[in-house]
């Protein structure tokens, strides 16, 4: 829903429905790749996972927190 009201917006900035899914696609692309690095990152540091960082991971309101690397 987000998304599509974001691409909406960028659609009637830039008048090109190219150039209005640029940073979409450049945003969605670096989420994603710092969820993975982050996960990475936690593993090789042997870090714990607590709710702070449960926290901060995608999920769906209607799934209960992961016990797991959400990446």
């Amino acid at each position: 829903m987000t998304a599509g009201v974001v691409a909406l917006l960028l659609l009637i900035t830039y008048r090109s429905p190219v150039l209005g899914l640029v940073p979409l696609i450049v945003v969605g692309t670096a989420d994603r790749l710092a969820a993975v690095l982050a996960t990475q990152v936690m593993a090789a540091l042997d870090v714990a996972w607590d709710e702070s960082t449960v926290g901060i991971c995608p999920s769906s309101s209607s799934e209960p927190a992961p016990t797991t690397p959400c990446c």
